[in-house]
């Protein structure tokens, strides 16, 4: 990079600038110089990579590499990498949990891994417009199992249980980034994980009225803490009443925001 910025990178441009008698066309296209920014960004059989990998090519009007280069740092700065490269949304990325919309419930899952005790728990806290817990659950399994895999287990028994209830206007929330671009993702993954998204892809299908969205760990506290209980509480559905009392603080914190 510092040799194309400060034009010491040996083209074939700057070997004749050098007295070097070569003839100058690039070797790629045969149709222009080879000149540094020609031979990194503009010759046509590179623009094709570029294009490929969502990097523009343009050129900036000085015409030397270092424009060109800081022509595309610009691009870049003003681009919103996040949502194109991780399939992030606008609606993703919330720090705090938050209430849904008027009569429709949020659903907010996760898991937790218990290694040493070949054991993993699962949970799900299902909560009204008003921010009251209408069910809480958790599930303890055996075996050891990967964190993205357990993770889209959670989101499948959530979904799993919807199905057998009444359509209602549902909002799903995880903390984990590997679910939700795998569920927005076009591609089939052969493998356990993938095969168990193809499942929750599916449901989803049938499941008009659900939406999801990734969330920080921070905004899924509850979720978390309740995949943590499952191995003192495995098995367990709680209402407000039924709440164990070391788990209910957690509850008051996020619902106080």
């Amino acid at each position: 990079m510092w040799r194309a910025c400060s034009n010491c990178l040996p083209t074939l441009v700057q070997l004749a600038m050098k007295k070097v008698a070569v003839n100058t066309s690039c070797p790629l296209c045969n149709v222009e110089s080879e000149s540094i920014c020609h031979s990194l960004i503009l010759c046509r059989e590179l623009k094709q990579i570029w294009n490929r990998v969502g990097i523009g090519t343009s050129q900036a009007a000085g015409g030397s590499f270092l424009d060109c280069f800081l022509d595309q740092w610009r691009h870049a700065q003003k681009t919103p990498i996040e949502s194109s490269w991780t399939g992030l949304q606008y609606h993703d990325g919330n720090e705090h949990w938050i209430k849904p919309q008027y009569n429709s419930i949020k659903i907010n899952i996760d898991a937790a891994l218990f290694e040493g005790q070949n054991r993993f728990g699962l949970s799900l806290v299902v909560r009204d417009h008003n921010g009251f817990l209408l069910q809480g659950q958790t599930k303890l399994h055996a075996g050891n199992m990967a964190a993205g895999i357990a993770e889209a287990m959670s989101f499948r028994e959530a979904l799993s249980c919807l199905k057998k209830q009444p359509a209602f206007p549902t909002w799903i929330e995880t903390d984990c980034l590997s679910v939700v671009q795998a569920l927005r993702s076009g591609v089939k993954m052969v493998s356990l994980f993938g095969d168990i998204i193809q499942e929750c892809k599916s449901m989803l299908c049938e499941l008009s009225h659900v939406k999801f969205s990734f969330v920080k760990r921070s905004a899924n506290n509850v979720a978390h803490v309740f995949a943590r209980a499952a191995l003192l509480y495995p098995d367990c559905m709680f209402s407000m009443g039924s709440v164990p009392t070391d788990l209910l603080p957690y509850l008051v914190a996020e619902f106080e925001g």
